[in-house]
């Protein structure tokens, strides 16, 4: 997602399209999004679910470091932006338990809808 100014307005890019905005609508926007920052804090504190932005993965590399004492995984958009990311070995061992239960969980409503 992207910002520019243009003139007395702001236009927001990103891959659902544009938006232009009055340079009124965007400080508003802004308050609206500390509230809602603030509020996403809150619930992630909690431990509850929230939303959150994502997009669509287009593959997926993981990797070592030089001294092998973390994994790192880079993610690649459909966009071609890609994001790496270090991780511990607690951390990894989450991420790899989350995927299996939740790959566990898309099979067998995959299965259900098939009946």
């Amino acid at each position: 997602m992207r910002l520019v100014p243009v003139n007395d307005s702001f236009k927001i890019e990103c891959a659902a399209g544009e938006i232009t905005l009055t340079r009124w609508e965007a400080i508003e926007l802004a308050q609206l999004a500390h509230q809602l920052q603030g509020q996403l804090q809150s619930l992630k504190d909690q431990r509850k679910p929230y939303p959150i932005a994502s997009e669509p993965i287009a593959d997926a590399v993981v990797g070592l470091d030089i001294h092998h004492t973390v994994a790192m995984v880079r993610f690649v958009g459909e966009n071609g932006r890609e994001t790496s990311f270090n991780l511990p070995e607690d951390v990894a061992e989450r991420m790899r338990d989350g995927l299996t239960k939740k790959l566990e969980q898309i099979r067998a409503a995959k299965s259900q809808t098939k009946q």
